[in-house]
């Protein structure tokens, strides 16, 4: 595996981080949660390695068929498989589905982390009509993981995280 590959969820990752149905480990499906076909290989493995992933987590998630590489230079401005389902055929503007990744992430990676302490914080999240709404957040958020998972991985996902709010 090259480690300037890109790669990215499939459908079958992204029902997998809705309905956990692998019943991956939490560092695994942090790191199925954190590839979005923005960062290249390296930038993962450094991630990985920060919050205590297993060396050989791509071949473990592409053998399950949870992500595939794709051509071309990773883009860090959007996801090329999305975690945000739209129920609707109306294409969703930057703003609102910058708020509604944001928003997903958040949560999803939150009760990855603290499955039981992550209950009021995700009611906090779903009261949220905007960016700046999450934004106020973020110190209950990042206490919350680093409780749950520790500062290391707070650290990743905070990364992740004020890259969705500036996008």
């Amino acid at each position: 595996m090259q480690q300037t590959s890109v790669f990215v969820k499939t459908e079958a990752g992204v029902e997998e981080v809705h309905d956990k149905g692998h019943k991956l480990p939490p560092k695994l499906r942090t790191m199925l949660i954190l590839i979005d076909g923005s960062k290249p290989t390296d930038i993962l493995i450094e991630q990985a390695t920060k919050i205590g992933a297993q060396e050989d987590f791509l071949e473990i998630l592409r053998q399950l068929g949870l992500i595939t590489a794709i051509q071309g230079q990773a883009d860090s401005r959007k996801p090329v498989v999305s975690l945000v389902q739209s129920n609707s055929s109306e294409p969703l503007d930057d703003s609102a589905r910058r708020f509604l990744e944001a928003q997903k992430f958040m949560n999803v990676t939150a009760v990855n982390s603290s499955p039981m302490r992550s209950f009021f914080f995700t009611l906090k999240l779903e009261k949220c009509s905007t960016l700046e709404e999450l934004e106020a957040l973020i110190d209950d958020y990042y206490a919350l993981i680093s409780k749950g998972s520790g500062a290391e991985e707070a650290d990743v996902l905070m990364e992740k995280v004020r890259e969705l709010f500036n996008h």
